[in-house]
């Protein structure tokens, strides 16, 4: 059953106003509450919410609705960064994704608000520090790397996995993930590809690579287009 509460207040500019305070309440189903502006929105989502408790796909968004990305990011590193070897440099890649997406709650963090966050950092300089305490970061003549921004965004990605499996947060639409084999490295293919020529674009750069051809001490033989190596790219040397 749901219940809705009209709440009148006084706005900072001096007019009146109206909120509408909604409670769903459901055997087999914790109790939810949200608040809306008018009370056609109020009654949509309480009908909704009564709807998915009957068919039995329900999630409860409470846990996510309270909990921000800072605090995920906080909790993760609270509880399972001491026990990392990485456990120094994390706290860096922390604040950065604080900086941007800090305070988002959970229950709306998407995919796209972490391929907003992923192209926003590729287009900033990056930054070291000044090598003595209290004197900060100083501004490095590069951008931030797309091995950075991966790094980054695998933590956000283990702290949202660890506050789903350890502290009961439901996320409504999947916990957001962004593939990072779409960080739009630039670099070679990670296999062999038909034609002679490969492309790719990351912001302002490109790379193309064009195949050329091998001698083999009596002709040249055409090659294709090198693919990535375990270790990140291929030379291709041709000595005689």
């Amino acid at each position: 059953m749901a219940y809705i509460r009209k709440r009148d207040y006084v706005r900072p500019d001096g007019t009146s106003a109206s909120r509408y305070d909604v409670w769903v309440t459901k055997k087999g189903a914790k109790r939810q509450t949200k608040t809306f502006t008018t009370k056609a929105a109020a009654e949509k989502w309480a009908r909704n919410v009564e709807s998915e408790i009957e068919r039995g796909s329900w999630v409860d968004q409470s846990a996510a609705q309270l909990m921000t990305v800072a605090r995920a990011l906080d909790i993760y590193i609270a509880e399972v960064v001491p026990h990392l070897k990485s456990k120094d440099s994390l706290p860096y890649s922390a604040k950065n994704l604080k900086r941007r997406l800090g305070n988002r709650p959970l229950s709306s963090l998407t995919t796209a608000d972490l391929a907003e966050y992923r192209d926003a950092r590729l287009k900033e300089h990056a930054r070291r520090g000044a090598g003595r305490k209290g004197e900060g970061t100083v501004e490095l003549d590069r951008l931030v790397s797309p091995q950075t921004v991966k790094h980054e965004l695998g933590l956000l990605n283990r702290a949202l996995a660890h506050v789903e499996h350890a502290h009961n947060v439901s996320f409504p639409r999947g916990r957001p993930h962004l593939d990072h084999r779409r960080n739009n490295a630039l670099s070679l293919p990670r296999r062999r590809i038909e034609g002679r020529s490969f492309s790719r674009t990351n912001g302002r750069a490109s790379l193309m690579v064009t195949a050329g051809d091998l001698w083999d001490g009596k002709a040249w033989c055409p090659q294709p287009v090198p693919a990535e190596s375990p270790q990140g790219s291929t030379h291709c040397i041709n000595s005689v």
